[in-house]
């Protein structure tokens, strides 16, 4: 063969060796995607649709969810990325309200940003060049508002590729960080920005008072400049009748500061040096000419407004002048109850000569109100008093004492935000679990099975009605026919959501009620849900299978990940209810019904062991439904409800790096999907199968993660649905941690419980101070005796009880007489 016809024939076998293709993004896998709601969808929405934006339908593409992530290695091949990106619009329809960003990274920079997009908004181009890159990142954000309907498509996404074809991959775990923030004072945790070597950082926190929320976003850049936004809801300012949703909501960003002039230079951005979490957000640093400022956010406590406190010192050598650009803003809605008005406003002078050493004091309101009424009008420093007198009373009461600072600061913290989100609705107070979407509404898992269990050992007045609210709330819905409960009533107590069917609701309700009212402690609230407890089990008798286990729709998760038709949630609230409910018939003087639901429990109790006990992945624990051959985080629920056959195997699986990650429990094995509900039930369980040291160690990494560390200082609901916002009752999970498992406090009657104290290897003593449960106020102390504990119970400074127990033992508490 001639040279120049081989020369020829190499350069054709390397023309068809590297010709570019085009690789649908959906032909990848899209199971490895992570996202906030729901399934990746296969050229489909997330909701299973053909995609659609703003009326135009596209073939091809990748539906999800925000926030979403999708992690795929070019495998050096692919040379070019393109797709219109855009809010599904659900089957042709002009689109939903969401609002999401769309984003590319390659290795670590941004290629791509949509800016933020909403529904109607027409699909966006991108087209990234990917030459040379090794590693894609799709993101899809919430556009910072929560993720209510994002639901956003990368249509018609192709690679060009030229070598090796593009493969999805799980996403990397996040690397551990040193603390951010420290422990000052009790309840604060501070940040010292000043010495912090890792700028930029943003965070943000969520605060409540009777008549709002808002979630504050702050931010600090490499060179200390501080941003501050906020997203504002008024719970009972309704937007859209009988919707979960539809509370007002409004945007706040740095167009609403104050304008602030110093000798006719601008102040801001002010340069942080520290910020504190207190109760409040309070951000303290310097701007121009040495004036030392402050600014201190909280919400009030009863009002429809929110403040914003700012202190402006001369901290320089003469004197300054301060002008103060007037600031008036009123926007306009339309809602339920009429015209909303939402108003900014501050009374800082216009003008003002300030001598050194010397302090300009005044406030930002944000506030909202229908059209009819008068503007509010607030005493800034007196609402100031309000908001921390509250806080104050929340640490008076359920004080935590451990040898570890971190765990009794982290509960500190829980307890302000679980007491804190109690709204007063045209339909009572309810507890919010917020995330600027849920408020003025109640649920039976956050509601009737999280946190109603929980108030009555706080003691605060309004966590307890909230609660009672909650229980009676639900009772209507309890007909003759046994139809399920709804899962929630929303809209201030005016209407339902059964969107995701039977979730075990029945089961949730009698385990949580039971408990609500056994520590509460009154006969007459007892004997009032007595018949809605009741109907519960009745309800969950009805849907007992052939294999003993009750059946459900699903699970609290609604169709997240799958249940099976009978889960292992669901039987485990139902068994925990009957235990309960027949400690709860016993003090009413039903015998009959108490001994039928222990005998009930017992055979639910060898159900759950016949049909869930299984081996998965290696582990003697539990399936958590007929086919389930994959961990999940809720293996947990036997331990917690007393059913220990299987505890070796289940926290062995628990603690695997098949379950447990940096941020605890994953939702399911090899996922990186996480809910805090779950990683505290879990928690929870080991300390009541007697694990001590082994849940003490988890429970320390996850305190301080939450407390110290990137997002502080609550436990979060999830990620990555919700972007790990603070829920409230996340919160009083946390706190059921140390009452119900490190304690081992179980209700068993109006006056008196069952204490399993767990004192760990190396801790003298702990404490549970002014513990404010059945009726009483009183201190739980646990101290080191030998191999066991001596457990002192101290009522109005007197020893009531005080008895040894021998390690892993339980001791049987009677106060006096309880109230009626």
């Amino acid at each position: 063969m001639k040279p120049k016809i081989l020369i020829l024939l190499t350069l054709a076998a390397a023309t068809s060796l590297y010709a570019v293709e085009q690789v649908q993004l959906s032909t990848l896998d899209l199971k490895l995607a992570v996202q906030g709601h729901g399934h990746p969808g296969v050229d489909r929405s997330v909701e299973g649709k053909p995609l659609s934006i703003a009326g135009q339908r596209f073939e091809h593409g990748f539906g999800t969810h925000a926030p979403s992530e999708l992690c795929i290695d070019l495998k050096g091949g692919s040379t070019r990325f393109t797709a219109s990106v855009g809010i599904d619009g659900e089957d042709g329809a002009i689109g939903n309200d969401g609002s999401v960003e769309f984003i590319v990274l390659g290795d670590g920079k941004e290629l791509f940003r949509s800016g933020v997009m909403r529904g109607g908004q027409k699909a966006k181009s991108a087209d990234v060049d990917l030459t040379g890159l090794k590693m894609l990142i799709l993101r899809v954000t919430d556009g910072g508002d929560g993720n209510a309907r994002d639901h956003g498509d990368w249509a018609e996404a192709v690679f060009q590729v030229a070598g090796a074809r593009p493969e999805t991959v799980p996403p990397p775990p996040p690397p551990p960080l040193p603390d951010r923030w420290a422990m000052g004072k009790d309840p604060e945790i501070s940040w010292n920005v000043l010495e912090d070597t890792h700028l930029p950082h943003q965070d943000f926190i969520e605060q409540s008072g009777r008549g709002i929320s808002q979630v504050v976003t702050y931010g600090v850049s490499a060179d200390r400049s501080l941003t501050v936004s906020r997203h504002v809801v008024w719970p009972t300012l309704r937007t859209i009748p009988n919707d979960t949703h539809a509370s007002l909501k409004h945007e706040y960003s740095s167009k609403y500061e104050p304008v602030i002039h110093v000798d006719n230079a601008l102040l801001a951005p002010m340069k942080v040096e520290t910020i504190t979490l207190d109760g409040t957000l309070a951000i303290r640093g310097r701007g121009i000419l040495g004036i030392d400022v402050e600014r201190t956010i909280f919400p009030t406590t009863e009002k429809l407004a929110s403040l914003e406190c700012w202190t402006l010192r001369n901290g320089g050598e003469k004197a300054l002048t301060l002008t103060v650009d007037p600031m008036q803003y009123t926007d306009v809605a339309r809602g339920v109850y009429g015209v909303y008005l939402l108003d900014v406003s501050h009374n800082a002078p216009a003008s003002i000569i300030l001598e050194p050493g010397k302090e300009l004091k005044f406030d930002v309101t944000f506030s909202g109100r229908i059209a009819n009424e008068a503007p509010v009008r607030l005493d800034a420093a007196a609402e100031e008093g309000k908001r921390r007198a509250f806080v104050r009373s929340l640490q008076q009461a359920l004080r935590l004492e451990t040898p570890d600072p971190v765990l009794d600061r982290t509960f500190a913290q829980a307890k302000i935000r679980v007491a804190e989100s109690i709204f007063a609705t045209r339909g009572g107070l309810m507890l919010g679990p917020g995330g600027l979407a849920y408020y003025a509404a109640v649920w039976c898992n956050d509601n009737v099975e999280y946190a109603g269990p929980f108030f009555p050992f706080l003691g605060d007045s309004g966590g307890n009605e909230a609660s009672l609210n909650t229980y009676r709330l639900f009772r209507p819905f309890m007909g003759p026919d046994y139809h399920r409960i709804p899962s929630s009533i929303v809209a201030e107590g005016k209407d339902i959501w059964e969107g995701a069917g039977d979730r075990g609701d029945a089961a949730m309700y009698a385990y949580g009620a039971s408990r609500f009212c056994l520590a509460n402690g009154g006969r007459a609230v007892a004997e009032e849900l007595w018949p809605a407890i009741a109907w519960c089990l009745e309800y969950c008798k009805r849907k007992t299978t052939a294999d003993g286990v009750i059946a459900s729709d699903s699970d609290e998760l609604e169709g997240r990940f799958p249940a099976g038709k009978a889960n292992l949630s669901t039987a485990c609230l139902n068994y925990g209810g009957l235990r309960s409910a027949a400690d709860l018939a016993r003090v009413l003087g039903k015998s009959e019904e108490a001994r039928e639901f222990d005998s009930r429990a017992d055979a639910l109790a060898k159900a759950i062991e016949t049909f869930f006990g299984a081996k998965v992945e290696g582990f003697d624990t539990y399936r958590y439904y007929d086919g389930n051959d994959v961990l999940r985080s809720w293996i947990c629920l036997p331990l917690c409800m007393g059913i220990l056959d299987r505890k070796a195997g289940t926290i062995a699986a628990l603690f695997s790096p098949r379950l447990w990650t940096p941020d605890g429990l994953a939702t399911q094995g090899g996922d990186h999907t996480f809910w805090d509900r779950s990683t505290l039930y879990g928690l929870r369980g080991v300390f009541q199968a007697g694990e001590t040291d082994k849940a003490l160690r988890f429970l320390s990494a996850y305190s301080r993660r939450r407390l110290l560390g990137e997002h502080v200082p609550y436990a979060v609901e999830a990620w990555p649905e919700g972007g790990q916002r603070h829920l409230s009752s996340e919160s009083g999970l946390y706190c059921r941690v140390f009452v119900e498992g490190l304690f081992g406090i179980l209700p068993t009657g109006l006056d008196r419980f069952r204490c399993t104290p767990r004192l760990p290897e190396g801790w003298p003593h702990m404490a549970l101070r002014s513990v404010r449960a059945f009726g009483h106020d009183f201190d739980l102390i646990v101290e080191r005796a030998g191999a066991g504990v001596t457990v002192t119970v101290r009522m109005e400074n007197k020893i009531v009880l005080e008895r040894a127990v021998p390690a892993n033992g339980s001791i049987d508490v009677v106060l006096p007489q309880n109230r009626e």
